[in-house]
């Protein structure tokens, strides 16, 4: 298991995390948002700022809160039954933008956000410093990359921005001359999840950058655990803990390299492999 570092006190980031979230349903009622979908992606934003720092959270607030309506809009715009669903929120995507912009200035100067939560949490340095590290130990070969695996919709955007933009600044004086060459595909990251939450297109060009080679990491849910076969994936990341063996069997799979290496934030590795061991 990865090693994270000291964490601030759970119980109270958690609750300063609904608090905030509940602040900015609060902000786009007073423009006129009702629906039920939107208020429950907003409160699973919480989950963004005690996993990734005060940075993401804000990030997901301005993007990726958006993103995910225009998901919902697309799949119920599939079903007759749903239609209507998407005809509501498309209503409310003027007032929806305006909310957000609205909340976000109130929520970028809180000033026991700006007090409590760093920049970055502890977890996510430690694989922003992980993912460097490797990618510039395998910079000469350009077709190298891995996975993240994320257990929340809501943190697979917010993440995958987070880590390119470090990636940027890392190779940005690269301490190899391969990485240099490879800089544009090294530190480009890319978000998968299911279709109800992320429209389909920029799925799919999220796996088709992974599976070229454009891409070295994306981010995902369990929607990539099954079904993605890259040959030169190399690592995966389990960022967030998962509680099944087939689960663990599915995602460490994508891995399809020799000496491919999983990394563990939550779960502890031994515990894991014993578990595949007895169920094989």
């Amino acid at each position: 298991m990865v090693p994270t570092g000291a964490r601030p006190d759970v119980v109270t980031l958690t609750e300063l995390a609904d608090r905030l979230c509940h602040h900015v349903w609060e902000e786009l009622a007073s423009f006129g948002v009702n629906s039920k979908d939107v208020e429950k992606i907003v409160r699973h934003m919480a989950v963004v700022l005690v996993e990734l720092g005060r940075t993401a959270f804000l990030f997901a607030i301005s993007n990726g809160i958006i993103a995910q309506v225009e998901g919902r809009i697309e799949n119920y715009s599939c079903l007759e039954e749903t239609k209507d669903s998407a005809e509501v929120l498309k209503a409310q995507m003027e007032n929806l933008q305006l909310g957000l912009a609205s909340a976000y200035t109130a929520i970028a100067s809180d000033d026991e956000l700006t007090a409590k939560v760093p920049l970055k949490s502890h977890k996510v340095e430690a694989l922003l410093d992980l993912l460097a590290r490797i990618l510039d130990k395998n910079a000469s070969n350009p077709m190298y990359c891995g996975m993240v695996f994320v257990e929340e919709v809501s943190l697979a955007i917010p993440l995958a921005w987070l880590l390119q933009q470090h990636l940027q600044e890392f190779f940005q004086h690269p301490p190899s001359s391969a990485a240099n060459v490879f800089r544009e595909a090294m530190c480009r990251t890319v978000a998968a999840t299911g279709t109800q939450n992320m429209k389909e297109v920029i799925r799919n060009a999220a796996f088709d950058a992974f599976e070229k080679g454009h891409s070295r990491v994306m981010v995902c849910t369990n929607c990539a655990e099954e079904g993605v076969d890259v040959a030169a994936c190399a690592f995966v990341v389990r960022y967030s803990g998962f509680h099944t063996t087939k689960s663990h069997k599915q995602g460490s799979g994508r891995a399809r390299q020799p000496e491919a290496e999983v990394f563990y934030f939550e779960n502890d590795a031994e515990v894991c492999k014993s578990h595949v061991i007895e169920a094989s």
